[in-house]
C-alpha cells in the first residue's frame, strides 16, 4: 500500500511538472482570417485540437490564441470549408477560408412559386437555368434555345416554315395522348406565352416537373409549368444595353425534287401496275420532256426558285434598366 501511495504522489508529481513545461512552452499566435477574394472573416471559431482552448475572430478577419508549435488549429464557421493549420513557429498566421458548396451563394440559388429558395434545400423535382447559359443567337422563338438544357423538358420543333417555327415544350414526354399536352408558361407569374419575349429579358427558367413542385396550379399544372423570370432594374445604377447579331442562315438536307418528265413517267408506270390507264400520254410526256410549251406543260423547280443557298440574318435588342 505504501508503494502504491508512493507511485501515486510521483505520478501526480510528474504530471503538474509536465502542465506548467507545457505552459512555459505556450506562445500567443496571431494572425489574419480571409475569404478567397480576400475579403476578412468575423465569427471564424479557433480550436486548438485536444485541448480546451479556443479563440474567434474579430470583425476585421483578425484573432490571437495561445498554442504550441506542434498544436493544430481547427478553423471553422459556417458556410466555409474548414481547414487546419499546424501552429509552428510562426507567430503570424494567414488563413484562407472558401466558400462551402452547400451553401454556395446566389448562383445556388433558384426561381420557386412565390420565392427563391436554395436548390440544395428543395425536396422535389426542378430544373433551372440561369440567363448564363443560354446561348445569345438570332432566333425568333425563345423556346428554341430550350432543347438539351433542361434536363425533363422534350423540345420538338415541327415546322421550319418563315415566322412559323412551331416549336413544341412537354415536360417528361407526353402527358396525354389528347390535346392540350403542353406546359402551362409563366412570365414573373404571369400566364403568357413564352415566344413573346426576347433572350436578352430574361434571367432565369425554372421547370416544375412533380406534383409536389406543381401543388400551386392544381390542374393547370398537369402538364408541368415552366417558369421564366425576366430581368429587373437596380436602383444602384441606371443601365444601357445594345445587342446586335449578324450570321448567316444556309439550307442543309434538300431534296431534288424531281423534274416533270420522270414524275409523269413514274405516275404512268404506277397506274399501270396497277391495271389503270396512263394519266399522261406520249405527246405530253414528250412535251415535258423538251420543254416546248413552259406554260402549259412546265417544269419548276421551286426550291432553286424561291430559296438561296445563304441568307443573313440579324438580331438586335436594346434595354433600358434602372431603378
Amino acid at each position: 500500500m505504501r508503494f502504491i501511495k508512493y507511485y501515486l504522489l510521483f505520478v501526480s508529481a510528474f504530471m503538474v511538472l509536465e502542465s506548467i513545461a507545457q505552459k512555459e512552452k505556450s506562445t500567443t499566435f496571431n494572425g489574419k482570417i480571409v475569404t478567397v477574394t480576400n475579403i476578412p472573416l468575423a465569427g471564424v471559431i479557433i480550436e486548438v485540437q485536444e485541448k480546451n482552448r479556443h479563440g474567434i475572430s474579430t470583425a476585421n478577419g483578425t484573432f490571437s490564441i495561445k498554442a504550441n508549435a506542434e498544436d493544430v488549429l481547427n478553423f471553422s464557421k459556417d458556410g466555409f470549408v474548414s481547414t487546419q493549420r499546424t501552429a509552428g513557429d510562426a507567430t503570424r498566421l494567414s488563413v484562407v477560408l472558401q466558400e462551402a458548396k452547400i451553401q454556395g451563394g446566389e448562383h445556388d440559388i433558384v426561381e420557386i412559386p412565390f420565392g427563391r429558395r436554395p436548390a440544395r434545400e428543395l425536396t422535389y423535382a426542378i430544373s433551372n437555368l440561369n440567363a448564363e447559359a443560354l446561348p445569345h443567337i438570332p432566333v425568333s422563338n425563345v423556346a428554341t434555345l430550350l432543347g438539351g438544357r433542361l434536363s425533363g423538358l422534350y423540345v420538338q420543333q415541327v415546322s421550319n416554315g418563315p415566322g412559323n417555327d412551331n416549336t413544341q415544350l412537354q415536360v417528361r414526354g407526353r402527358s396525354t395522348y389528347n390535346a392540350g399536352n403542353r406546359p402551362r408558361y409563366l412570365i414573373d407569374g404571369i400566364y403568357r406565352d413564352i415566344t413573346d419575349i426576347d433572350v436578352s429579358e430574361i434571367e432565369s427558367i425554372t421547370v416544375l416537373k412533380d406534383a409536389p413542385a406543381l401543388a400551386w396550379y392544381g390542374l393547370n399544372g398537369g402538364n408541368g409549368v415552366v417558369m421564366v423570370t425576366t430581368k429587373k432594374g437596380s436602383g444602384k445604377k441606371m443601365s444601357i444595353n445594345f445587342e446586335t447579331q449578324l450570321g448567316y442562315q444556309q439550307r442543309t438536307n434538300i431534296i431534288d425534287p424531281l423534274s416533270s418528265y420522270d414524275y409523269a413517267t413514274l405516275y404512268n408506270e404506277a397506274l399501270t401496275n396497277e391495271g389503270k390507264p396512263a394519266a399522261y400520254s406520249p405527246s405530253a410526256l414528250q412535251a415535258y420532256q423538251n420543254n416546248n410549251n413552259p406554260y402549259k406543260f412546265a417544269n419548276n423547280n421551286y426550291i432553286d426558285s424561291f430559296l438561296k443557298s445563304s441568307s443573313p440574318v440579324s438580331r438586335y435588342a436594346l434595354s433600358v434598366s434602372g431603378g
